[in-house]
C-alpha cells in the first residue's frame, strides 16, 4: 500500500492531538493517542509502557509545567503499509506574558494504522543538550 496524501494528513493530526492532549493535562486522550502496548520512552524522565501508565504521564506534564505549550514542526513522515515513521523537529514553549522557550528537540516516532487509525507504537523525545530537563513523572 503506497502512501497517501490521507495518511499523512491523518499522522500529522494524531501529531497535534497527541500535543494537545498532554499540554492540556488530559491523559486519558493523550493516551488515546498510542497503541495499547505503546511506549513513550522520555530518557531520563522514565520510559512508559502501555496506555495506563502513558496517561499518568500525560495527566502530570500540564500539572508539573503550568503554561506548557509543545510545538512540533517540520514532519518528515515515511509510510510503509501499515507501519510509518515520522521524524519532527519540537520546541517547548511556557505560554503567557512573556512567552519562553524552554526546550528543543526532536521526535522519532513508529506508528501503525490499527482500526482506528495511526497510533503511536512508540515516541521518543530527544532533547537538544542545551535544552533545559523536561519535568515528567518518576
Amino acid at each position: 500500500m503506497a502512501m497517501s496524501a490521507d495518511d499523512i494528513i491523518e499522522i500529522q493530526q494524531l501529531l497535534a492531538r497527541s500535543n494537545v492532549a498532554v499540554d492540556s493535562g488530559d491523559g486519558a486522550a493523550y493516551a488515546a493517542c498510542y497503541t495499547e502496548n505503546g511506549r513513550l520512552d522520555a530518557g531520563a524522565g522514565g520510559v512508559f509502557v502501555g496506555r495506563d501508565a502513558i496517561a499518568v504521564a500525560g495527566d502530570s506534564f500540564a500539572a508539573n509545567t503550568p503554561g506548557l505549550r509543545h510545538v512540533a514542526s517540520n514532519h518528515a513522515i515515511d509510510v510503509t503499509g501499515d507501519t510509518a515513521t515520522a521524524t519532527v523537529y519540537l520546541m517547548v514553549v511556557i505560554a503567557g506574558a512573556t512567552p519562553a522557550v524552554v526546550a528543543t528537540g526532536v521526535y522519532q516516532d513508529h506508528l501503525e494504522r490499527t482500526a482506528g487509525g495511526w497510533l503511536f507504537a512508540s515516541r521518543c523525545p530527544t532533547m537538544d543538550a542545551e535544552s533545559a530537563p523536561l519535568s515528567l513523572p518518576g
